[in-house]
């Protein structure tokens, strides 16, 4: 098991993840959290390393509120195709933060 420290960006901090390649229940616990609704409306999601005290924030999203979907129960189909839609965005934006070091905005135009 090796430990990384790489927390040289503002924001996001990787410091004590552990990365073990080769079992899977030696691998640190990350959960996703839901911070507090900033004044503009957007959802504050953050990828949050567990059991660390401080900075354990490893990647975060911003998700527009347009990407609830607004309609009608009727059309389940297309909800569904558009909550699959905002999921794969936020994971996308999810793996591009932990990448960079940056936070990311998820925008919806339905």
């Amino acid at each position: 098991m090796k430990l990384v420290r790489c927390c040289s960006v503002r924001f996001i901090c990787k410091d004590y993840l552990l990365i073990s390649p080769t079992a899977l229940e030696e691998r640190t616990p990350i959960r996703i959290d839901n911070q507090v609704l900033p004044v503009t409306g957007f959802f504050n999601l953050q990828a949050q390393i567990n059991g660390i005290n401080g900075a354990s924030t490893v990647s975060a999203v911003l998700v527009s509120p347009t990407c609830q979907p607004n309609r009608d129960k009727s059309e389940q189909q297309q909800i569904e195709n558009e909550r699959k839609n905002v999921i794969r965005k936020v994971k996308d934006a999810m793996n591009k933060s932990y990448d960079t070091g940056k936070i990311y905005t998820v925008q919806c135009h339905y």
